[in-house]
């Protein structure tokens, strides 16, 4: 009888106990953050943020301008946490229409995002024919406040867009200072954006060179020209998005350029000809003079 007893005792406490484990394991993942704030959240319901960065041209008198990066940061609502960095230094001119990858963060909450930082630690600039030079900073981070949004299952891409020509100063002989001048562009989650707004004009019979610049999607691009024509003389590589020749012919010129990635189930992305829109993009033209 006494064992008995015993028996039934320890079948009850090894209930008892499987139940509090259970519990406790609900009460862990009811208790988990709440989606939308900001803040790490469970693997099963995360997003994620990539970081990039992207330089318009630079000047003739500058041939590289390498940017040594210490940290990247993202605000998550009680305070900025580092990113995990793919590289800590950039040279601007290797940006010049191709995003380099910076920084990433994984398991996000979705909802939205407002603030961004990248933090520099040095940067040192190549007069075109000259020796590297470190440059003087008057600001040693960049911070951007723009809304942006996570969502579940999807990479965010952040893009920080360098003006080299603003950040570099040459004026003063013998010295280079370097102050970061650069915007935020964004690719909302699981999309490709062309952020070219307009395209420098050009003269007949002179060289002419511009880069047509997509964001979001995996890297390489193929570009192509999808309707209207571009300027005689000109023609698309469709591996760059250089946008190069002589024009032999004036006259305003517009087409649609369409981007397409690399990602097993292709993402693309177009901007329409004569200023319609496509995906909420206004069109691209080139204006020739005589």
């Amino acid at each position: 009888m006494l064992r008995k007893f015993l028996y039934v005792g320890i079948l009850i406490s090894l209930v008892l106990v499987t139940n509090q484990v259970k519990a406790g394991n609900n009460t862990a993942a009811v208790g988990s953050t709440p989606i939308g704030s900001g803040t790490v959240a469970p693997i099963m319901s995360s997003g994620a943020v990539d970081v990039r960065i992207l330089s318009s041209q630079p000047d003739a008198s500058v041939s590289a301008a390498n940017v040594s990066i210490s940290s990247v940061e993202i605000y998550l609502g009680t305070g900025w946490t580092r990113m995990t960095l793919k590289q800590n230094k950039v040279d601007l001119m290797q940006a010049v229409g191709i995003e380099q990858p910076v920084a990433s963060m994984k398991n996000l909450n979705p909802g939205t995002y407002t603030q961004i930082r990248l933090n520099i630690s040095g940067v040192d600039v190549t007069p075109a024919g000259g020796k590297p030079v470190k440059a003087s900073m008057t600001l040693n981070s960049i911070s951007f406040t723009k809304n942006y949004q996570v969502s579940i299952n999807n990479t965010t891409v952040i893009v920080i867009n360098f003006d080299p020509v603003k950040s570099i100063d040459l004026s003063v002989k013998d010295q280079i200072a370097f102050t970061p001048v650069a915007t935020l562009l964004f690719a909302p989650s699981g999309s490709m954006q062309i952020v070219n707004t307009n395209l420098p004009a050009g003269k007949t019979g002179v060289p002419y060179s511009a880069r047509l610049v997509a964001i979001g999607g995996l890297q390489p691009y193929t570009w192509s020209i999808t309707q209207g024509d571009l300027p005689d003389g000109l023609v698309l590589d469709p591996a760059t998005g250089v946008i190069s020749g002589t024009p032999a012919k004036d006259g305003t010129f517009s087409f649609t350029a369409r981007a397409d990635d690399s990602s097993p189930v292709r993402k693309s992305t177009a901007r329409t000809t004569g200023g319609g829109v496509s995906q909420g993009n206004p069109g691209l033209s080139i204006r020739i003079s005589p």
